[in-house]
């Protein structure tokens, strides 16, 4: 299997429409899922950051937060890690201005 690395992972599933913000942790986009155009929010953090252990962390953590499900809560939709790059994939309801 040949391994792709994040931008091409996250391009063939997801269309980044726009970089929301840059901060020292991540990379922060407005993305759209390609097969049924729902409203993501991406976090990409950025590799130089990341360790082995951070990666088990954020591993566990996106497992834990893809079961949860509340009114208040922005969904985890997906997670990413390629050995590279590590992304979190959010779902977005329409009715939020999130954007905006």
């Amino acid at each position: 299997m040949v391994k792709k690395d994040a931008d091409q992972w996250i391009k063939s599933l997801y269309e980044l429409v726009a970089m929301i913000q840059e901060d020292v942790l991540s990379f922060h986009y407005e993305g759209r899922h390609s097969k049924t155009d729902e409203r993501l929010y991406i976090i990409q953090y950025r590799e130089s950051l990341l360790s082995p252990t951070l990666i088990r962390v954020l591993i566990q953590k996106a497992e834990v937060l893809s079961r949860f499900s509340h009114d208040h809560l922005v969904p985890l939709m997906d997670y990413h890690y390629d050995g590279l790059a590590f992304s979190l994939i959010y779902r977005v309801p329409e009715t939020w201005s999130f954007f905006y």
